[in-house]
């Protein structure tokens, strides 16, 4: 709660930044747009998404996904793995 209740200035932000660290290690990348969901490579995703997810082209494997989130979840440490 005490993230949300302080608002750094735009130069914290930029050091913040700087330094997080993105997905797998990567350097965060940014979005250079006022409204990243009103971006519009944001909006042509979406919306190939949401033809792929309805023309059923687009097919999921809950294995794959619940491997992928256990990996994630005992890399930042909040469980160990199983053996």
């Amino acid at each position: 709660m005490a993230h949300t209740l302080t608002t750094p200035s735009y130069d914290q932000l930029d050091d913040l930044l700087a330094t997080a660290v993105g997905r797998f290690g990567r350097p965060a990348q940014t979005i250079d747009w006022n409204d990243p969901e009103s971006a519009p490579a944001r909006i042509l995703t979406v919306a190939r998404m949401r033809d792929r997810l309805s023309s059923g082209d687009y097919h999921i494997d809950a294995s794959l996904v619940a491997a992928a989130i256990i990996d994630r979840v005992c890399d930042v440490g909040l469980i160990s793995r199983f053996e």
